[in-house]
């Protein structure tokens, strides 16, 4: 009896200790940390989903950024980004989902004149 309650209490304790840390984070996060991420990624999904063959993204450039906390440790991006190859400049409009807890980013949905939106 005494080791099942043990092995709640470890369990129990576990959680509290990964709240804890994850709250740290949380409370220290600045959202436009997450510009860099977004740019390299960007960079990615540019490259093998719009550009077309061996043609690759010579410059981008994140034109406008508005951030949203939607819940404890989640964020929301929409972001125009601007980027060149082939000597022509094209914009890109994005949204995307960045949780802190596992530091990750999802590209959401885009649009190439920000009415219809697609989902990657």
């Amino acid at each position: 009896m005494l080791q099942k309650y043990t092995i709640v209490a470890v369990i129990v304790l576990a959680v509290v200790i990964m709240l804890l840390s994850s709250r740290g984070l949380v409370e220290e996060f600045d959202p436009e940390m997450v510009y860099p991420a977004i740019e390299e990624t960007a960079i990615l999904f540019v490259n093998q989903h719009v550009l077309s063959g061996e043609v690759k993204v010579d410059h981008l450039e994140l034109v406008a950024v508005e951030y949203a906390e939607v819940d404890w440790g989640e964020y929301s991006y929409e972001a125009q980004i601007e980027f060149s190859s082939s000597g022509s400049t094209e914009s890109i409009f994005t949204s995307w989902y960045y949780r802190i807890r596992d530091d990750n980013i999802d590209l959401a949905r885009y649009s190439f004149d920000g009415l219809e939106w697609f989902e990657p």
